[in-house]
């Protein structure tokens, strides 16, 4: 820190911290604005960001990090998994935020096409979805829109009521 105020006086110091604020407003609007949930208020430079569910935000995490792109770590934040994006670099551009950004958003969009593809081309008997003691199950594939992504299920009757029962990692 001495040298920093030493070198770059209150002035710039003062100068850097608003820029790093900045760029980290800028990735948190982009992240956003593709799809990913930011967590945080950002208010000074640090982004925290989920992916659809704790097991999704883990894969684009280790992702992100194999492609070196950018590098972000992982943390907790209010029980939920998140990637945490620290702008604290000097060298920080809008370009680097940019082009980190899109890589983010890029990823966890071909990791749900990847998840999406596997959901559907399961068949219920490797899905391990059991039904309730009492339902008759029949086996129709049931697929419903939620915003984007597809969900894939099967049916059961019993009583004249319709049970449908979603794989909890389905997508």
């Amino acid at each position: 820190m001495w040298a920093a105020l030493r070198y770059l006086g209150k002035r710039g110091v003062g100068e850097q911290i608003e820029q790093s604020c900045q760029l980290a407003v800028k990735f948190a609007t982009l992240l956003k604005d593709g799809g990913c949930e930011v967590l945080n208020d950002v208010v000074l430079n640090q982004v925290l960001v989920a992916f659809k569910d704790d097991d999704m935000t883990q894969k684009v995490i280790e992702a992100v990090q194999e492609e070196g792109v950018c590098w972000c770590g992982g943390t907790i934040w209010k029980n939920k998994k998140a990637m945490r994006i620290s702008v604290c670099s000097w060298a920080t551009r809008p370009e680097d935020v940019e082009m980190s950004a899109h890589s983010i958003i890029a990823t966890f969009q071909r990791l749900l096409t990847d998840t999406h593809e596997a959901c559907l081309s399961a068949s219920p008997e490797t899905n391990n979805i059991q039904p309730e003691p009492g339902i008759h199950q029949t086996h129709h594939r049931v697929r419903m829109r939620d915003g984007e992504h597809m969900l894939g299920g099967e049916t059961g009757l019993s009583s004249g009521r319709v049970v449908i029962q979603f794989q909890s990692d389905g997508g």
